[in-house]
């Protein structure tokens, strides 16, 4: 007789599958047997036990994450943004709102419906930072070992004599967990930006 290789769904995965109710699974397993599960469209990398949320990224089964620019329009103004968990999406609707429809990343996620599901964002840095250090290293997620981008940017010191500083878009690079900038330069009236990986991320209720 052929042997059945079907593994048995237990814990955190059977409790998901038989349609329990975010609050009544949390009550029962610790949080570090969470991350990384799919749930709702995607792998949980945070959980809000408080109100039985989190946020997911979408799990990459064909190995293919776009590349893709932080910016469309060049000189845009952009102000507002927050690098905690939870800002990601009102900084993704910074970005749209401001830059319009366009080839670019935070287009990408707001306008993305995968999974039954229609409201992706562009991760803020903590939240790219929690997504990194929960399931950065898990092999289902297939991430690549480069740079993924973040909704915000940091300031940097371009010029000392007159002081000057320059917004960089910021990241972290999925190989070792360190800091990425995605460079935005112009060199005689032509704009230049360093292009890098974009995983959406989804809230869940």
């Amino acid at each position: 007789m052929p042997v059945d290789t079907t593994v048995a769904l237990t814990g955190v995965d059977l409790a998901i599958a038989n349609g329990e109710p975010m609050a009544s699974i949390l009550a029962n397993f610790p949080l570090s047997e969470f991350y990384g599960k799919s749930y709702q469209g995607g792998l949980i990398f945070y959980v809000d036990s408080l109100n039985a949320t989190g946020l997911v990224a979408i799990q990459d089964v064909n190995n293919d994450d776009p590349q893709m620019n932080w910016w469309y329009t060049q000189g845009a103004h952009l102000q507002g943004f927050s690098c905690s968990v939870g800002a990601g999406q009102n900084n993704t609707n910074i970005i749209v709102n401001t830059q319009g429809v366009g080839d670019y990343a935070a287009y990408y996620c707001d306008t993305l419906s995968f999974a039954g599901h229609s409201d992706w964002f562009m991760p803020s840095i903590d939240e790219l930072s929690l997504m990194y250090s929960q399931i950065g290293q898990q092999t289902n997620a297939n991430f690549q070992l480069a740079g993924y981008m973040s909704t915000n940017r940091d300031s940097v010191l371009v010029n000392t004599s007159p002081t000057a500083y320059q917004f960089t878009e910021i990241g972290i690079h999925f190989d070792h967990g360190g800091p990425m900038s995605f460079t935005v330069y112009v060199v005689s009236s032509n704009f230049f930006q360093s292009p890098g990986y974009v995983r959406p991320v989804r809230q869940f209720n």
